[in-house]
Order: structure tokens, then sequence, then C-alpha cells
């Protein structure tokens, strides 16, 4: 397995370990938006998901190669 095959098997791994903070709710919820309180609350579990997510990329950010062929990729499309 090369470099990149084993830190996109980590990262991928990291993140689905993060699906675990992957709150239930949403801030366009009807319930969540009418109500101040849940809407913190709701913000806060959004918040501590998307620290774990960029926590993730950090320990196992994208290397040239992929960002290379991600930039082809989307030329060709």
């Amino acid at each position: 397995m090369s470099d990149t095959e084993q830190l996109q098997k980590d990262r991928a791994a990291a993140y689905e370990e993060c699906r675990r903070l992957l709150p239930g709710r949403y801030t366009s919820d009807p319930d969540v938006i009418n109500n101040p309180d849940v809407m913190a609350a709701v913000k806060a579990e959004w918040d501590i998901y998307f620290r774990a997510m960029d926590a993730a990329l950090a320990r196992f950010p994208y290397t040239e190669e992929e960002k290379e062929k991600r930039t082809l990729q989307t030329d060709i499309a």
C-alpha cells in the first residue's frame, strides 16, 4: 500500500469516527428555528462536529497528488 493510499484509509477512518458526532437536527428545522435555546444547542452540536472534521483533515491532509487529481477531474467535467 502506498503512502497516499494509507493516508486515504486513515482519513476515511477519522471521518467515520466523526460521524458519531453528527447532529440529528438541523438549524433549518422548524422546531429549531422557532426556539432560540434549541437553536443555540443545535449550533453548538454542529460546531463540535465541524471542529472534529477539521481536526481529522489537519491530521490527514490531502496530498499534492490527490489535489492534482481532483483538479484534473474538475477540469474534465
